[in-house]
């Protein structure tokens, strides 16, 4: 009969261990699962930073090409080269 209740005990003491390590595992999940999230949103941030950056010089080079102006920056040196032969 003594035998029996320190089986008891030590059956409670098993689920108990077992509840915790299921908590402590589902913590550790959820840790994971919100860094990778984390370095999601990080690299969509830096796509969304290269895409503006992008559009900016598109729209310089639209505006460029509106106002029949040429940024240097914009030719291949070779092209300039030729151009300015031909101006002078």
């Amino acid at each position: 009969m003594l035998w029996q209740i320190g089986l008891a005990s030590w059956k409670d003491f098993a689920l108990k261990s077992q509840e915790k390590f299921q908590k402590t595992l589902t913590r550790l999940e959820w840790s994971v699962k919100l860094q990778e999230a984390t370095t999601a949103v990080r690299q969509l941030e830096f796509s969304l930073t290269q895409l503006e950056l992008q559009i900016n010089e598109l729209l310089e080079a639209f505006q460029t090409l509106a106002t029949g102006k040429i940024r240097p920056s914009l030719i291949e040196f070779d092209t300039l080269q030729d151009i300015l032969k031909n101006v002078t």
